[in-house]
């Protein structure tokens, strides 16, 4: 019988990596800071990127109802 417990890892997309990411933090978040977390997670993004993932991100939220969104806040992007 296999054992899940050393099954690989499902890769998660670039969109949910960002999701993940903000959910850490209750301050916005810099640019460029997020895109440190990202790299450090295997993903390499350029600020135009982010903004797209951002915008798809905020688009998803809305198509499913949810009241969450991405803002830019303070320099920096906050889940809320």
């Amino acid at each position: 019988m296999d054992d899940p417990t050393n099954a690989p890892a499902t890769p998660i997309s670039i969109r949910q990596a960002v999701e993940a990411v903000l959910l850490t933090t209750d301050k916005p978040m810099a640019p460029a800071k997020l895109s440190e977390a990202l790299r450090e997670a295997g993903y390499e993004i350029t600020p135009a990127e982010l903004e797209q993932v951002v915008e798809t991100l905020n688009e998803s939220f809305e198509s499913i109802g949810s009241v969450a969104k991405v803002e830019r806040i303070a320099g920096g992007y906050r889940l809320i």
